[in-house]
């Protein structure tokens, strides 16, 4: 995917927008699968309980979160669609760890970000206690 995204877009683009750009792979994703299990759903089979887009969302989600109440169940009558689920499993297993790891890694930089400009404003509020102190005393002196 970093190597497809590089090509369409700057490195600096990248870079910046790269947690909200998997954030929206990843929704858009999801919700297009839901639309297709919504769109396939029948009560053939085993499958019962996906009659409007929202049981579609629910039941993607138990799945893909692995909770799988069981309540919502989608029919086994399209097997492209079970190959999809299973691909959307995969993938989003492995965009789970890499969305963790790039929104750590950029809570790390901020925070020593941070650190930083905290130490050197305190340098500078401690200097600009000094200078006014030296002020103080030279005008109290001349």
């Amino acid at each position: 995917m970093k190597a497809l995204s590089l090509k369409l877009i700057s490195k600096e683009t990248w870079i910046k927008f790269k947690l909200y750009i998997i954030g929206s792979v990843v929704l858009i994703g999801f919700f297009s699968l839901a639309a297709l299990v919504f769109g396939t759903a029948t009560d053939e089979g085993f499958g019962h309980g996906i009659y409007y887009y929202g049981d579609a969302l629910y039941f993607l989600w138990t799945t893909t979160s692995t909770i799988g109440y069981g309540d919502v169940m989608m029919s086994g009558s399209e097997p492209i669609l079970t190959v999809l689920i299973g691909i959307w499993l995969a993938t989003t297993c492995g965009l789970i760890v890499v969305f963790g790891t790039e929104l750590s890694t950029a809570t790390l930089k901020d925070t020593k970000r941070l650190s930083r400009q905290s130490r050197s404003s305190s340098k500078n509020s401690q200097l600009q206690k000094h200078i006014i102190k030296i002020v103080k005393s030279n005008s109290r002196t001349g």
